[in-house]
């Protein structure tokens, strides 16, 4: 995952984290309301939660369609 693939906006699938307390799960779904460019991108999931995912953490989401409004 590479912050400049994503922008606000953007429909994105959960694929992993390394946050122990996160209660998603593969597959989950949600929408991206900012990119960090210190290396974050958050997401409101569609289960009204909002994680910022850390991809040089190790957490991982992929971009599953165009953008939506945020």
């Amino acid at each position: 995952m590479e912050l400049a693939d994503f922008v606000p906006g953007d429909r994105v699938e959960f694929i992993a984290t390394t946050d122990p307390y996160s209660r998603l799960q593969p597959g989950d779904r949600g929408n991206v309301i900012r990119v960090d460019p210190m290396g974050g991108v958050a997401v409101r999931w569609d289960s009204g939660a909002v994680l910022g995912m850390l991809p040089d953490q190790g957490d991982e989401i992929r971009r599953i369609g165009g953008r939506a409004d945020v």
